[in-house]
């Protein structure tokens, strides 16, 4: 499954392995963990599948890398929002504009 690896001697999926921390897999029946790149990104103890900004930061996400573990910058949470699961959520009385 995403978020472990098949080691070598391994001959079947129930032999898998976790990623360590900061560490993931982006599909079943990889056999290397990728490094989360940003340091402001983290795993999260149940989910090795994709890296998540730390608190207080957002994910802008670059469409132009291959891999989740390197395909997004933690920004700063900004001036008047609140930064949760890489999301920005607007405080009271402040306003964001429709950037569409």
């Amino acid at each position: 499954p995403q978020g472990t690896v098949s080691p070598p001697q391994a001959s079947h999926l129930s032999q898998c392995e976790t990623c360590k921390v900061n560490f993931i897999t982006e599909f079943a029946g990889a056999d290397t963990c990728l490094f989360c790149s940003d340091r402001n990104a983290e795993t999260r103890m149940d989910d090795r599948s994709k890296c998540w900004c730390k608190e207080n930061f957002y994910q802008e996400i670059h469409s132009n890398t291959s891999t989740r573990a390197n395909n997004h910058t933690c920004k700063a949470c900004p001036i008047g929002g609140e930064c949760y699961q890489n999301k920005i959520i607007g405080k009271k009385d402040y306003w964001r504009k429709d950037l569409s």
